[in-house]
């Protein structure tokens, strides 16, 4: 009896170290810096804008991509969540410090609405949506935006996005 007492006793402290599941918020979350801007496309605010920013090869220690959408005012704020199914972007406000390039992207349905990726259920071209943004600022790789992000809570970055020639 005292054995399967030990046993269970350290079933339950195992279950009880090992078995937190995903309600445990990530070691980075503390390390977060809130910030926010405002998206403008031929110098109006662009509403339904991805605003990524994602990490240069040059960053030390940041290993993860902050995400965030334009308002109807062309203002979005950052978050950082963690990979996953059913994660909430808004208990992960904020960016790691670092160097990122920014980038933009933009779908519009045939309806003149924008398509969301956070809802959709399925890809932006199986559903006839067009990007509106140019080409350049939607790949880390040609993006001309870079933001250096400092620990910060008031920073505020700002784009002007220009799709006339």
């Amino acid at each position: 009896m005292q054995f399967q007492t030990r046993i269970l006793a350290s079933l339950f402290v195992i279950c009880q170290l090992g078995c937190g599941g995903t309600s445990s918020k990530p070691d980075y979350l503390s390390e977060l810096t809130k910030l926010q801007g405002t998206v403008t496309v031929d110098g109006s605010p662009a509403a339904g804008v991805d605003v990524t920013f994602t990490p240069t090869e040059g960053s030390t220690k940041i290993t993860r991509i902050a995400m965030g959408r334009t308002d109807e005012n062309g203002v979005y704020t950052l978050y950082s969540p963690p990979g996953g199914a059913g994660v909430e972007m808004s208990d992960y406000p904020g960016v790691l410090p670092g160097v990122y390039k920014v980038t933009f992207s933009r779908f519009m349905l045939q309806d003149g609405t924008f398509w969301n990726s956070r809802t959709a259920t399925e890809g932006p071209m199986n559903v006839g949506a067009e990007e509106t943004v140019p080409a350049a600022l939607v790949s880390p790789m040609t993006t001309p935006h870079e933001a250096t992000v400092e620990f910060d809570d008031s920073q505020v970055y700002d784009f002007e996005l220009t799709t006339k020639k």
